[in-house]
């Protein structure tokens, strides 16, 4: 393997001399072939071409060889920004690393303009920046140029990010952290895609996108997608977005008679933990105004479509909506989910615009809920509802079934799936394990492992993508102990009325049953948000 330097000096000169040393001539008709990481990396060599990925590519070695401190560099900035297009595939780019922690634009893809990334997946990527952070994409806008037609859109589409986590301060989201539109025609598509990473942030946080920002010409679309890894920030926290920013409309050639941002048919599981401005869908959502030409003249205002979506949050910390400003009633909500108020009072969904309609979680599992909805489920949703799962894409595996899953000096772990042969996945403490899968069954041994730690286990069938995030927690194979793990009342039981009151204990109102020891989930020696959040994820492992 020759040595790659990644630092800044190197890629700037890089750009101007450097060739592509794989297959290819970068066409269309003929991009570039990627087989390794060192050709993954000479992207950045050839901003305006066509790449394709050949192969599943690991780049823990690599980075432990060319980048120990800092990880991945990503593809292109704010002065050279990456306009070609990129094919996954469907290949998997396994144990993507970034730690740029007073970098913005950080992602595989750092700054990207009118740009097209379709089918990649990223399996366990651990990602730390400072602003417009994510796995795949850290910053994207508008093209410069456009012509009289409009055309020139920039498009993600099947991209998956699998496992692992995203870290930074404002927009920050799973696939991209910012999208920005600037009026000149261009229209911003993310459709088909998934993550189940975990997010952090301080501001502008969503499971899909941390920031969405259209205009009159240059509409943001976010449909078909979903996210169920846990969101937590501080303020315009979402489930799908963050924050969506609609500018103002008027009527010109590039005005097709579009909404600013669309965004629908799209669902989030998991937890939302936000102060201020967290909702299901998105964190916080706003439409300009403005008045143009002279006094008198009518007021334009932004326009947002925000349908058809579904919220089957487990928990959401904050005021609860599908979105704020926004009155939709074609939106469906479980019934079942948590929401936990400033005050630590516990309360239920509600029927109205806002929060669309209540609905059971059998009844959100079957795809004649969703078909409601105009959703289609004949080329990119798959029903689940057989192995009482939620919908998922098209192309991915059906989830793995967990059959044992023991600690000792050792954790084992087996299950089942419902295909012949592919590849189990477990990521455990950031370290991802892999075995196969053969006549439908799997198992394997992992590392030392503690009782109450928490797995990903993926599965994936040959041709297709991996599956949606099982977790699941490792028991030992002996007497189950007094202890139970997330009882904070210690009533023998892990439900809602624990989750609340770890949550009136770390607001100062602890209950005098209130038990420390159970209520510490993740066995730090603290009562934090995390604890809350792992009651929750107790809850939903016994159901």
């Amino acid at each position: 393997m020759k040595r790659i330097i990644v630092g800044t000096i190197a890629i700037v000169s890089s750009i101007a001399s450097y060739a592509f040393s794989g297959s290819g001539a970068g066409t269309e008709k003929s991009p570039y072939l990627i087989t390794s990481a060192d050709e993954l990396f000479e992207v950045r060599s050839d901003l305006n071409a066509h790449y394709k990925l050949m192969n599943d590519i690991d780049l823990r070695s690599w980075l432990d060889e060319n980048s120990p401190s800092q990880g991945w560099a990503p593809i292109g900035t704010s002065s050279s920004p990456f306009n070609g297009v990129f094919d996954g595939n469907n290949k998997t780019i396994k144990n993507l690393n970034i730690q740029r922690v007073n970098s913005d634009n950080v992602g595989l893809f750092g700054y990207v303009q009118a740009a097209c990334l379709k089918n990649v997946i990223l399996l366990n990527p651990n990602i730390v920046g400072r602003n417009n952070v994510a796995a795949l994409v850290g910053n994207r806008t508008a093209s410069t140029s456009y012509d009289e037609s409009g055309l020139g859109q920039s498009t993600i589409s099947n991209c998956y990010v699998t496992g692992g986590r995203v870290n930074g301060n404002d927009c920050v989201g799973g696939l991209v952290g910012k999208n920005y539109g600037d009026g000149n025609g261009n229209s911003f598509i993310i459709e088909a895609c998934h993550n189940s990473a975990n997010i952090y942030g301080s501001n502008e946080v969503g499971g899909i996108c941390g920031h969405a920002q259209g205009w009159a010409g240059s509409p943001i679309y976010i449909r078909n997608t979903f996210s169920i890894g846990n969101i937590s920030g501080s303020e315009k926290i979402g489930g799908i977005v963050g924050y969506l920013y609609s500018g103002y409309t008027w009527i010109s050639k590039y005005d097709k008679g579009r909404p600013d941002i669309v965004c629908e048919k799209n669902y989030i599981r998991g937890n939302i933990i936000g102060t201020n401005t967290t909702n299901g869908i998105a964190g916080y959502s706003e439409a300009a105004s403005w008045v143009p030409g002279s006094w008198g003249s009518p007021t334009v205002t932004g326009v947002y479509t925000m349908a058809s979506n579904v919220c089957i949050a487990d928990t959401i910390k904050g005021q609860y909506r599908i979105a704020s400003n926004v009155s939709s009633k074609d939106n469906y909500a479980s019934n079942n989910t948590i929401i936990l108020l400033e005050n630590g009072v516990s309360v239920e969904v509600e029927d109205n615009a806002n929060n669309g309609t209540s609905m059971g979680a059998r009844l959100l599992q079957k795809s004649a809920t969703y078909q409601s909805l105009n959703w289609d489920f004949s080329s990119v949703w798959k029903d689940m509802s057989a192995y009482n799962e939620y919908p998922v894409l098209k192309n991915q595996s059906a989830a793995p079934i967990v059959e044992m899953f023991e600690s000792k000096s050792k954790g084992y772990i087996k299950g089942t799936v419902s295909f012949a042969n592919g590849t189990i996945y477990v990521i455990l403490n950031n370290i991802m394990y892999e075995s196969p899968i053969e006549d439908g069954k799997w198992e394997m041994t992992l590392g030392n492992i503690t009782e109450g730690q928490k797995a990903t286990i993926l599965a994936c069938e040959i041709g297709k993508i991996p599956s949606a995030t099982v977790c699941s927690f490792a028991v030992k194979n002996e007497i189950i102990p007094d202890r139970i793990l997330g009882d904070s009342n210690s009533d023998g039981a892990v439900d809602a009325a624990d989750v609340v009151g770890t949550i009136n204990y770390i607001l100062g109102k602890p209950s005098s049953s209130f038990n420390q020891q159970n209520a510490d989930v993740n066995e730090d020696g603290q009562i934090l948000v995390d604890d809350a959040v792992g009651t929750v994820n107790v809850i939903m492992n016994a159901q």
